[in-house]
């Protein structure tokens, strides 16, 4: 039974040689725990095992082999041909055979093809003449039709990878840009592309099952996969895993069952959130039958409502507040120097580079340049610990010369080969470092133009990029901050401070608008996930708006003599419940979170 599944059902492919001679391993195995011997060899030889060339497949699952699609009936023989050498190679125990096929008749096979690919281009002529099951080198290319027999399958799984497409300088992005992925977005994930391919993939009313990170379902670059899914394939069932559930995984984790149907999606979606559960040892049948409905009938942030009070909260914060957006505010990432250890130097450093100074005036003119920055680690709940560090700040907006600044100078080459502060993107690996990220900017310049940089002197409210609790805190001490953190300048900055620190802002962004969790990291508050979060507008109750700014400046001050805050900290989450018109029972919900 089986060797038979193996044959008819079973396929796979990977784009890495070695997973590829693993997975063949792992089936051998799976059937020498049945294997006999034969008594043909008068039970002195095993069974043999089959050949699984075709069946696992070492190739680029995301590149097809056409740009567009197109029907394989054009090289019908071929096919017909072709599944029946891969069934004879499948069963052969005969070793001369299975040269035969590998070096004769294979390679004749696919010679054959140019009569009937006349009217291909180049390329994909190229692509199919290439290509052999024999080979170490992964194709990079996949057609299933030719590659398995097999054009559309009934389940499609997988653990796909987690990289952004972004990374190496958009390496990937532009390597798959071209193929017209629906769900592409440069600032995705390639998991995203694997999940259109293997819908795609699917026959109808097949069925896909995949194992991701969970940020697709909240956060703004899986808002065209969720458009996807709600018209191709729609949700089943989610189970959100939380963290922890991989030592390799860095990010929360869900696993998603698709059905691609004509319908689109409905209302009818189930979901477990095993986030706050131990994964060893579930009850899996107990959750399933308390499985929530998923609200994802559009392609706005997908949430398990784990029950309708989740989902009154939800209605009355959308009803009653407005999306941080609309607001008068602004908010930046901090400074990208592109080299941290060269441009944020202790106070140490700082006075032995204006003490190298030749003269006053130039003391003056470099003192301007160093400012007081905080790391996202230094930054904490109405508050900071700055560890005496500071920002050369020498923006490329500055346009400075240099040469205006020798003690600076000598500062970078004494202590940095030129090459490495280079914004040239070039790579030194025998020198043990590589120049910055390709820019247009001078040497001795931060990565980021960062136009905005005389804002950091203004009152603002300040956070760390990752934290497991909200970290906001009002600053009018003019710092600067590293790219670890965010600012935010604008109107009733404090007012807003004290919502996204209080209890209900947290439960609001972790449960609605985060784009997914980072497992024991926390999560990620950057600028596209906090700028969709509903707050109370003022006009609600200015009073109370205004006697939250004042326990927002009563707290940051007492922050800073180590007081005890949390009686004011209750007040401001006693007030904003009431903006939000929260009831007994939903306040009840929100505090067990």
């Amino acid at each position: 039974a089986k060797k038979y599944i193996i044959e008819h059902n079973l396929h796979g492919v990977d784009i890495n040689p070695n997973a590829v001679q693993i997975a063949k391993l792992r089936l051998w195995i799976e059937l020498l725990k049945n294997a006999y011997y034969t008594e043909e060899s008068g039970f002195t030889r095993m069974q043999t095992l089959p050949n699984l060339e075709f069946k696992i497949i070492c190739a680029d699952t995301l590149i097809p082999l056409f740009a567009e699609e197109k029907q394989m009936t054009f090289i019908e023989p071929l096919l017909n041909s072709l599944k029946e050498l891969m069934q004879e190679y499948y069963h052969t125990d005969d070793k001369k055979r299975k040269e035969e096929i590998r070096s004769l008749e294979y390679p004749q096979l696919m010679s054959s093809l140019q009569e009937q690919l006349l009217w291909l281009s180049d390329e994909e002529k190229k692509k199919i003449m290439s290509w052999s099951p024999f080979s170490d080198k992964p194709a990079n290319w996949f057609e299933p039709e030719l590659m398995f027999g097999a054009d559309k399958f009934d389940v499609v799984i997988t653990n796909p990878p987690y990289i952004q497409l972004q990374r190496n300088r958009g390496e990937l992005g532009k390597k798959y840009q071209p193929y017209h992925y629906e769900v592409f977005t440069g600032a995705g994930d390639i998991y995203l592309l694997f999940f259109e391919r293997g819908i795609k993939l699917l026959k109808d009313n097949g069925v896909l099952c995949y194992i991701t990170s969970n940020k697709w379902l909240r956060s703004n670059y899986g808002k065209k996969l969720r458009s996807f899914v709600i018209d191709n394939a729609p949700l089943q069932w989610v189970i959100d895993l939380g963290p922890d559930v991989f030592d390799s995984a860095t990010v929360d984790t869900a696993i998603a069952l698709l059905q691609k149907t004509a319908q689109k999606q409905i209302d009818n979606a189930k979901g477990v959130n095993l986030k706050e559960v131990k994964k060893e040892g579930i009850d899996l049948d107990a959750f399933l039958k308390d499985a929530k409905t998923v609200a994802c009938t559009s392609s706005d942030p997908w949430t398990i409502m784990t029950d309708n009070i989740e989902a009154n909260i939800k209605q009355k914060v959308e009803t009653v507040g407005k999306p941080l957006k609309e607001w008068n505010i602004k908010i930046n990432r901090g400074v990208v120097t592109g080299l941290n250890e060269a441009f944020i130097i202790t106070t140490e450093k700082r006075d032995e580079i204006l003490n190298n100074s030749k003269s006053e005036e130039e003391r003056s003119r470099t003192e301007k340049l160093l400012k007081p920055i905080l790391r996202g680690r230094d930054i904490y709940r109405y508050g900071y610990q700055w560890a005496n560090l500071w920002l050369i700040g020498t923006f490329p907006a500055l346009r400075l010369n240099i040469e205006d600044y020798p003690a600076l100078k000598q500062y970078f080459l004494n202590n940095f080969d030129i090459r490495q502060l280079e914004q040239s993107g070039k790579k030194y690996p025998n020198l043990g470092f590589n120049a910055r990220a390709k820019t247009q900017n001078k040497w001795f310049e931060t990565q980021i133009i960062a136009t905005y940089y005389t804002e950091f002197s203004k009152e603002k409210v300040i956070w760390s990029d990752i934290a497991t609790k909200p970290q906001f805190c009002y600053d009018a001490d003019g710092f600067y901050v590293s790219n670890t953190a965010y600012f935010m300048i604008g109107e009733y900055i404090k007012y807003l401070a004290g919502v996204l620190n209080s209890k209900a802002g947290e439960f609001v962004f972790k449960r609605f608008y985060a784009g997914g969790g980072l497992g024991k990291s926390g999560y990620r508050y950057k600028k596209i996930y906090l700028l969709q979060v509903p707050i109370p507008p003022v006009s609600i109750n200015p009073i109370a708006v205004q006697r939250i700014e004042e326990l927002v400046d009563k707290i940051t001050e007492q922050k800073k003599q180590g007081a005890d805050t949390s009686l004011l900290e209750e007040e401001i989450d006693q007030l904003i419940y009431k903006l939000y018109g929260f009831n007994d029972e939903e306040i009840a919900c929100i505090l067990r979170f």
